[in-house]
């Protein structure tokens, strides 16, 4: 079985810039075989190790956006390091190929971020674009990911998250957006 690292990023104070971890966090409720899942507020190095033993890594993250755009899905490159600051996906990914002499296969999801304010709540756009971005994740796993495991739960899973039902199907579970305004809620009661 292939393993998948997802990991998820961004500011959660700083409105639609929360998406990546809110995608992330929707990947991990689905408890996929094979699949890791985490969240952090920027990628760092301290992540080589998450990520150098995986077989496949889905970055997730948020560019910013004067307008509404799509959501963004490329195959992520390697990328030059500046003295070993990590600025993207590439660049980390420069050095997990760095210490081991090679890297795993890397996408990058990055959703659209128009409402970026200090605390502001994530806009209605960013909502719709994180069920895309859901989506776009599960696409990129690779079959075994969605289909692993003896569970008739799972498999059921499995061909919603690859049939026309999927936006049923996420309507079914908790919602991105549920999860950020309890998230946000915590986190603007923890600064206070």
């Amino acid at each position: 079985m292939k393993k998948v690292t997802v990991l998820g990023y961004g500011n959660e104070l700083r409105g639609d810039q929360v998406a990546g971890r809110v995608v992330a966090e929707a990947i991990a409720s689905r408890r996929m075989p094979g699949v890791r899942v985490a969240t952090t507020r920027m990628l760092t190095r301290g992540h080589i190790p998450l990520i150098a033993d995986a077989d496949m890594v889905i970055f997730v993250g948020t560019y910013d956006a004067d307008k509404v755009e799509p959501v963004r899905v490329a195959r992520v490159r390697l990328g030059k390091t500046a003295s070993g600051y990590v600025k993207d996906p590439a660049s980390l990914m420069e050095m997990v190929s760095q210490r081991q002499g090679h890297a795993p296969e890397a996408w990058s999801v990055m959703v659209p971020a128009t409402h970026r304010g200090l605390q502001a709540p994530p806009s209605p756009q960013a909502e719709e674009a994180i069920d895309e971005a859901i989506m776009h994740v599960l696409d990129l796993m690779p079959l075994s990911a969605l289909r692993a495991g003896d569970s008739e739960e799972i498999e059921q899973s499995a061909q919603r998250a690859r049939g026309p039902s999927m936006a049923r199907w996420l309507s079914s579970v908790p919602t991105a957006y549920q999860w950020v305004k309890r998230h946000l809620h915590d986190a603007h009661a923890h600064h206070l």
